[in-house]
């Protein structure tokens, strides 16, 4: 079973929409690294703010972090979220399934998905932590927010795992990166187990993640919660609105249980058809 999901890994990161979402990251994480450095080009060292603050997903790079938080939703289910309805279309699911058994077919392809979608998200953030490594200061030596430290250390109590950070901002950096790609390839392993119920129009795998992130935003402000609950709060490094770690936590949990209810529910809606003489 590992083999075959690191074959198929492999094999979706060869397809047009995983390079799509996998370079497009990793274009714009170096645009922006380049950007950062002509910035602070011949700043002396003793001043120069620490570099982990400049990252894509920074509150402090207000050039491209709205609109990266805009399109995540979308963009995350680029990789492989469309797998089930792929092989629908191709026919290889049949196949698939007659040769794994329904329940290992399923458990096969979200995995993969998970992974996919995981590499395409984390891996371009991990490599632009390398890349501000090579140019800045390990430790924070200058101070780019120009906030009172009391303030500052009220602000990063507000921070998603705080905790982590008082590890050093490397370490929190790398925390960011994975959260980022975990958070990615859940919400997609959601939208695929969707994609299970017969999509009629591809298009509409598009809006799970966008209407569910969206929806619990609304949820929050509705019953006004002491805590941040839009998505976006989330995915910023250093966001100082107050946020729940537990929530966050939680909506991840429920969505895997979402997404393994669905499967099973597909699993024996199948069966109960007389697969693979009914519908797949």
């Amino acid at each position: 079973m590992l083999s075959l999901i690191a074959r198929e890994v492999i094999w979706m990161m060869r397809k047009k929409s995983f390079k799509l979402v996998f370079w497009g990251m990793l274009l714009w994480v170096t645009f922006n690294y380049v950007q950062v450095l002509l910035r602070y080009w011949g700043t002396d060292v003793s001043v120069l703010p620490g570099g982990m603050e400049f990252r894509l997903a920074s509150t402090y790079d207000f050039n491209w972090m709205p609109l990266l938080t805009e399109i995540f939703p979308f963009v995350l289910v680029l990789p492989a979220a469309f797998s089930f309805l792929n092989d629908e279309d191709a026919g290889t699911s049949v196949y698939l399934k007659a040769r794994l058994g329904q329940g290992k077919y399923y458990l096969m392809r979200i995995m993969t998905i998970f992974c996919a979608t995981f590499l395409a998200f984390a891996v371009p953030l991990l490599l632009e932590v390398l890349l501000f490594l090579v140019a800045f200061p390990g430790g924070r030596i200058g101070d780019v927010s120009n906030v009172s430290p009391y303030l500052k250390g009220h602000a990063y109590e507000n921070m998603l795992f705080h905790e982590v950070y008082y590890f050093g901002d490397i370490p929190y950096a790398i925390f960011g990166a994975l959260t980022w790609g975990v958070t990615a390839a859940i919400l997609a392993c959601f939208a695929a187990a969707v994609s299970t119920w017969g999509l009629k129009l591809k298009v509409i795998l598009f809006l799970p993640a966008y209407l569910l992130l969206n929806g619990i935003s609304l949820l929050g402000q509705a019953f006004a919660l002491p805590f941040d609950t839009g998505y976006w709060s989330y995915l910023i490094y250093y966001d100082a609105n107050k946020k729940s770690a537990a929530g966050f936590l939680g909506v991840q949990a429920v969505l895997l249980i979402l997404t393994a209810v669905l499967l099973y529910v597909r699993i024996k809606a199948n069966e109960q058809r007389g697969w693979p003489h009914g519908e797949s």
